[in-house]
């Protein structure tokens, strides 16, 4: 996604452009943001096509993730369940996807009937009557390999490119391990905000604030104490805690600049 997909993405909006816009300003919200800091950390994407990024709970290094879902579900060996039953894609809807949750589930530090709560940390704020109609399409499918990548991330506490394995390492990295990935190299050229909270169990507070720390930049930073990871998309007053704020930020950075 960071090495392909969000480049192409982003190359297809702008060549698509009828304003003439030479620049995006982007938001993206949890791993959203994690491929956007992958892809231009990673040298991928071409930083000239971005004039200013908000980013929502973003998702970096996982050294301080609280999450017990996702620990437990870090546990399963999807590279060898791939193997096994040539199944590539991970829902929560098929036989992999029910393999996490029980295996989540029969842990005693989990309480699966708060099974949102229990894997992105305690909402505050969620609008129930609107979260209840994207439940039948929520969350949406993902790859294998994406699911392993978080799992490799998740054991680790830190963030990397994919572990193919020692031999697969060498031949696609030259080197035994992957490389990491380093907030420092981040482009200074972009203007960047953040936005984090201080309940959230995936994107950890300190883990965020690490990554901050990195940077070569000092990015406008809003911390929220009350929300946790999926209140940045589904909280009641989201609209006025944090959308305007986006809104506002790109408008004062001058939208105009997109197209000079």
């Amino acid at each position: 996604m960071a090495a392909n997909d969000l480049p192409a993405q982003i190359d297809y909006i702008l060549s698509a452009s009828r304003t003439g816009a030479r620049q995006v300003f982007y938001v993206g919200h949890s791993q959203g943001a994690l491929s956007f800091l992958s892809s231009l950390s990673g040298g991928h994407l071409p930083p000239s096509t971005v004039a200013a990024a908000f980013l929502l709970a973003p998702v970096t290094s996982l050294a301080h993730l609280s999450s017990p879902v996702a620990h437990e579900a870090a546990k399963l060996d999807l590279d060898r369940f791939v193997r096994a039953t040539h199944l590539h894609e991970f829902s929560l809807r098929n036989a992999l996807g029910e393999l996490v949750v029980a295996t989540a589930c029969a842990s005693p530090r989990i309480n699966c009937s708060s099974l949102l709560s229990a894997f992105t940390g305690p909402n505050c704020c969620i609008d129930i009557r609107y979260f209840a109609k994207l439940v039948p399409w929520f969350p949406l499918a993902s790859s294998v390999k994406n699911m392993a990548h978080f799992g490799q991330m998740v054991r680790s506490g830190e963030w990397k490119q994919f572990d193919y394995g020692f031999l697969k390492n060498w031949l696609r990295y030259h080197q035994s391990t992957p490389p990491f990935f380093r907030p420092s190299a981040f482009p200074s050229t972009i203007r960047l905000a953040i936005a984090y909270g201080g309940r959230d169990s995936l994107a950890a507070p300190a883990d965020v604030e690490w990554f901050i720390s990195k940077l070569a930049q000092r990015p406008k930073v809003m911390y929220m104490p009350n929300y946790a990871h999926l209140d940045f998309l589904f909280a009641s007053f989201v609209v006025e805690d944090v959308y305007t704020q986006i809104v506002r930020f790109f408008t004062d950075y001058g939208l105009d600049r997109a197209y000079e």
